[in-house]
């Protein structure tokens, strides 16, 4: 997470929530390892509004299903106190 964070329980509640969101739908690759990267900011109704590739795998196609799981997962909708710091991950 980013520096500047919100130090407090609801906020931590919403990480864990948006980890367990993401964990549902990242690719399973079979015969594939690697580590992606990725910088993902919702905005305030709990939708992506940048998703980018930090440090790219170097494995074909990894980077890719990567981001496209980012992009169809159903994220939980932001606290209303969360900062745009609070919302990247």
């Amino acid at each position: 997470r980013p520096p500047g964070i919100t130090r407090a329980g609801w906020n931590d509640a919403f990480a864990r929530a948006v980890i367990a969101a993401l964990r549902q739908t990242m690719p399973q690759l079979r015969d594939t390892r690697g580590r992606v990267t990725v910088r993902i900011l919702l905005n305030e109704n709990g939708n992506i509004k940048v998703t980018e590739v930090v440090r790219p795998s170097q494995v074909a196609g990894l980077d890719q299903s990567v981001v496209f799981a980012t992009k169809q997962t159903n994220y939980p909708l932001p606290p209303l106190a969360a900062t745009e710091a609070d919302r990247t991950f």
